[in-house]
């Protein structure tokens, strides 16, 4: 039975993935599109072989529905797309590891973006420049730290405000606030820019989604789809009601 719905799967797979990777516009590599297509193919196949472990354990086709539709609604609640895993309450998390569509986001998500370790994450907020509002005010920081008592409105007028780095370092070495220890008239020390976050540490961060965890997806998933022909054999054999 299970063997016979291999070739069904795999076009089904195909004819899925195809248009929809073009339309979500992922990466165009062979190894990238060959990944999404797997976890897709290991979807289908494990909500095929948990159907038939329902249907096949189930005395009547009503309970068949009633069971594989909690099933379905359990999986879409807790797969972590609706609820995030840090919001899901400890007496429900095991709904979300025991889910396979849990793993078959975790997979496609990824290594899709998994490996993007030098990407920079770009974030854009509406009515304004990001990056023009964030160096402003980093101007302004360094302006109102190293100006003098003496000559606080100077450098706010000549370098604080708008960011200049000039009037800022006059104001430290004139005034005697900002030194170095054991040089005079040293430079005003130049705040670090923070390095910003790139994908790859971002889907780590947010979903807790490690790249080198692609290859035991596969196995977990694999697992379910076992499980799921396990159940059926069980209820085709060991079942007085599914006996022919």
């Amino acid at each position: 039975m299970g063997l016979a719905e291999v070739p069904f799967l795999l076009l089904q797979s195909l004819a899925y993935v195809a248009p929809l990777y073009a339309a979500v516009h992922f990466a165009y590599t062979a190894a990238k599109a060959a990944w999404f297509w797997l976890y897709v193919l290991l979807g289908l196949a494990v909500c095929t072989a948990t159907g038939g472990g329902v249907m096949n354990l189930s005395p009547s086709l009503p309970a068949a529905v009633a069971a594989a539709g909690g099933l379905v609604m359990l999986w879409n609640v807790f797969c972590g797309f609706l609820i995030p895993r840090q919001s899901i309450r400890p007496w429900w998390v095991w709904a979300y590891w025991a889910n396979p569509v849990t793993y078959v986001i975790y997979g496609t998500l990824v290594t899709q973006l998994g490996d993007l370790t030098h990407t920079p994450l770009a974030l854009t907020l509406a009515g304004g420049g990001v990056a023009a509002g964030a160096a402003a005010g980093a101007g302004g920081v360094r302006a109102s730290a190293g100006g003098a008592p003496g000559s606080a409105a100077a450098a706010g007028q000549g370098g604080g405000h708008g960011g200049g780095g000039g009037g800022v370092g006059a104001a430290g070495t004139e005034g005697g606030i900002i030194r170095a220890a054991g040089a005079a008239g040293a430079a005003a020390p130049q705040a670090t820019q923070p390095q910003p976050l790139v994908v790859a540490a971002y889907v780590q961060q947010a979903f807790g989604y490690e790249y080198d965890m692609r290859g035991w997806l596969v196995l977990v998933l694999a697992a379910f789809i076992a499980a799921g022909r396990a159940a059926s054999y069980f209820g085709l054999t060991r079942l007085h009601f599914q006996q022919r």
